[in-house]
């Protein structure tokens, strides 16, 4: 779950190619063995984890922090353990960090009660807000407070993460206001794009800093 909106690209034709033939042998061995997980080789594969990094700018569709496309784990929105048919679907993977795959409490609320950042019709960012670094439900939505819990969108380790990119965005404020008071001459258009580029969806945690930039023109 990401906190902003992601457009799903097309099915990748390696797994196109492949997804039947890997459902069946899973589906297989789970007969046998219920505990048995599909391989993650097959569905974590260059080719597929390439198209969801950069359907996600290259961040974590959890927390929105930037990942290197080696790092990123291609993990299951509905679990495996829940829908074993869903293993190798197309709409069904993501890309995440180490950190928040590990992190997600997978016994609280069903996927469902969540958002899911690829559906056009229920944007993250109606559900979501930040208040400095800490992230909480918007206009106290349930399915925002039940994502932030289900991901653990609010951990100190991320909370310390979006803070640092919070100064690293006020020096840059004051080293403009700085320059302006130094000159007399006011912030060009080329100075307000890059404050502007905190925003768009490429920069890590992109939500926190749209949600501040409003606050600012408040």
């Amino acid at each position: 779950m990401s906190v902003i909106s992601i457009q799903r690209f097309p099915e990748p034709q390696y797994l196109a190619d492949n997804k039947e033939q890997w459902l069946a042998a899973f589906l297989r061995k789970r007969a046998v063995g219920p505990s048995v997980r599909p391989n993650s080789r097959q569905y974590g594969h260059k080719e597929i984890r390439s198209v969801l990094f950069s359907m996600s700018h290259g961040k974590c569709y959890y927390c929105e922090r930037k990942l290197r496309e080696e790092d990123g784990e291609v993990e299951h929105f509905v679990g495996v353990a829940t829908e074993p048919e869903l293993a190798f679907d197309w709409p069904n993977l993501y890309l995440s960090c180490r950190s928040c795959n590990q992190a997600k409490r997978r016994r609280t609320y069903a996927v469902n009660e969540c958002l899911d950042p690829c559906n056009p019709d229920v944007p993250p960012e109606e559900h979501l807000t930040f208040d400095d670094e800490y992230v909480r439900p918007k206009n106290n939505s349930e399915a925002g407070r039940k994502t932030i819990q289900k991901y653990r969108l609010d951990r100190d380790e991320l909370d310390h993460l979006r803070v640092k990119q919070l100064h690293r965005f006020e020096r840059f404020l004051r080293m403009l206001q700085e320059k302006k008071r130094a000159s007399g001459n006011p912030i060009t258009k080329d100075e307000l794009a890059q404050v502007a580029r905190f925003g768009r969806p490429e920069h890590e945690f992109s939500l926190m800093f749209r949600v501040y930039l409003e606050a600012l023109n408040a």
